[in-house]
């Protein structure tokens, strides 16, 4: 059944079901050129635009809303805006069902951005720390500002979350240089930056694409060669294996806003990545941590990591260095440094079925969401602390502060909290390293 949503600017015609309207790949934005920024929609158009959102088109850069059938312009429900991961060159604004947050109460937001090279490669002439892939979610936040309370929502208590590469996004759009108060708080899972600026890789782009890399040279690889850049792309991101290729860096956790930050990363992040896993279960994982340390910028002996960590599972360390090194070392830095109130929460597995990377996102958007390959939890205690979190600023735990740094465990299978005190110490330690700049 179709329904529809006016506002000054355009009419919306979507589809409801179940008690949710659902409004498909909403464009935000234009792009007049692909490596130029994106230019915002008209605020005031000579005659409103009408938007046909009743079917999904996730090769868009767009966003996917849902609101409760009930919601209506003066609602004012609390916003979710969630931004989807896939390491700055994959994923989708139609990867999740919005309609999971509707159902419960509030609007649902989705946002796409331009991946890969069109959204993070940098140019000689770029702003410094810009990339147009978060410039992108930043105009998708002011659409939400305008649009936003036409389909039910509150444009003041709007919550920005993501995960992996989204939640990298959610971060960074936090920094002092990129806050502008279009959301009021952060919930990044599993944030994953690369360690290395794109500065430092450029000459390694510009070999294996056989082209300068620069706005106009790319523009017509584009035009000319798609395959031949998309290919160009893939051999630089396989060259990347023990670091994320593309994506906003370097992370400085004291750059961000006052703006509360929940935080969270899964026990085993990358247990189930097949190189790591194969050398491990080959019993050569120790060795492989003592020669390649450097390279996952260990700041500590590769010997006093291994005893750091062996508590935790002594048969993987390989594994466990990647997903430190990759993942929970963010997520240890932003609760260590954040400005502004934070919280820690990390979710647990077991030893036979640990907690991996995109475990947490079945447990908020239902079975079946996120890569398959893996045992996948069923429940919704995920979604019931983003519920909470969104509707009350607090996740329902005592923030993470020093000497005490008090987190929180959820099991991920029971949705049981234990409390603790530190638990990403041994990554903190072991990936504290001097300020950037």
């Amino acid at each position: 059944m179709d329904t529809t949503v006016e506002s000054p600017r355009a009419l919306y015609t979507g589809t409801l079901a179940d008690g949710a309207r659902v409004f498909h790949s909403v464009p935000y934005c234009r792009f007049p050129e692909p490596f130029g920024p994106a230019e915002e929609l008209p605020k005031e158009p000579a005659e409103p635009a009408e938007v046909d959102a009743r079917r999904a088109r996730p090769e868009a850069v767009a966003l996917t809303l849902a609101a409760p059938e009930s919601a209506r312009f003066g609602s004012d429900l609390p916003v979710v805006v969630f931004i989807h991961g896939g390491a700055y060159h994959e994923g989708s604004h139609e990867d999740f069902d919005m309609g999971v947050l509707a159902r419960r109460g509030v609007v649902g937001v989705s946002i796409d951005y331009r991946l890969d090279a069109q959204g993070f490669v940098r140019f000689h002439d770029d702003e410094p720390d810009r990339y147009r892939g978060v410039d992108d979610c930043l105009t998708a936040l002011k659409w939400l500002q305008r649009e936003i309370e036409h389909f039910g929502g509150d444009p003041g208590n709007i919550t920005l979350a993501g995960q992996s590469a989204g939640a990298g996004i959610c971060l960074w759009l936090t920094r002092t240089d990129h806050y502008q108060g279009l959301f009021r708080r952060v919930w990044a899972l599993s944030p994953a930056f690369p360690r290395v600026p794109f500065d430092k890789r450029k000459g390694t782009l510009r070999r294996i694409q056989g082209t300068p890399v620069t706005r106009r040279h790319f523009t017509r690889r584009l035009e000319r060669h798609p395959r031949a850049l998309a290919r160009g792309m893939r051999r630089f991101r396989s060259r990347y294996f023990h670091d994320l290729a593309l994506g906003p860096a370097p992370f400085d956790a004291h750059e961000l806003a006052e703006v509360p930050v929940l935080v969270s990363c899964t026990r085993d992040e990358l247990y189930n990545e097949s190189t790591t896993a194969r050398i491990d279960r080959a019993g050569f994982g120790g060795f492989a941590v003592k020669v390649a340390h450097a390279l996952f910028g260990l700041q500590v002996p590769a010997g006093s990591y291994l005893d750091a960590v062996a508590g935790t599972d002594p048969d993987r360390p390989l594994a466990r260095l990647a997903g430190d090194a990759m993942i929970r070392r963010w997520a240890a830095e932003t609760a260590e440094h954040a400005a502004g109130p934070v919280w820690l929460m990390e979710l647990t597995g077991t030893k036979n079925q640990p907690a991996v990377h995109c475990d947490d996102l079945p447990l908020i958007f239902g079975p079946g969401t996120g890569p398959q390959g893996g045992p996948e939890a069923h429940g919704d205690h995920l979604l019931g602390l983003l519920l909470d979190y969104a509707r009350t600023g607090e996740p329902g735990w005592p923030a993470h502060r020093r000497p005490e740094r008090q987190a929180v465990r959820i099991d991920r299978d029971s949705g049981e909290r234990t409390g603790v005190s530190d638990p990403l110490r041994a990554v903190r330690l072991a990936f504290q390293r001097p300020r950037w700049r």
